[in-house]
């Protein structure tokens, strides 16, 4: 599995962990963008776009960062898909949330065994 990367961001980091070592190929992402292959070689000479691994001569694009660059980039009105990634991503929350319920259980508990 690959390292997460040092630049995500905290909200992102369970993505990344769900991503696991996942690689792209320049083809890949170019079809999933609707981009050439050349136009994504352009970018990469030019230091923009998505971050990329480079090993024996081979180009290949974490999963991860792929997402959270879409994600970093994407404007306009709320969807669904956003919605529902974002709170897939706050797992901080729900964790809050689920110990307010426990603790919320416990009292009414108490209570009723008075």
């Amino acid at each position: 599995m690959l390292p997460t990367p040092a630049h995500l961001p905290e909200r992102l980091k369970p993505l990344a962990d769900i991503c696991g070592g996942v690689l792209v190929t320049t083809q890949e992402l170019a079809l999933r963008w609707r981009y050439s292959a050349g136009a994504l070689s352009n970018w990469r000479g030019n230091g923009i776009g998505v971050p990329y691994v480079k090993f024996s001569g081979l180009v290949r694009y974490r999963l991860s960062e792929v997402l959270t660059y879409e994600i970093n980039n994407t404007s306009g009105p709320l969807t669904v898909e956003r919605v529902g990634l974002e709170l897939a991503l706050m797992t901080d929350v729900l964790a809050a949330l689920a110990a307010k319920i426990t603790a919320r259980l416990g009292e009414v508990m108490k209570a009723g065994a008075r």
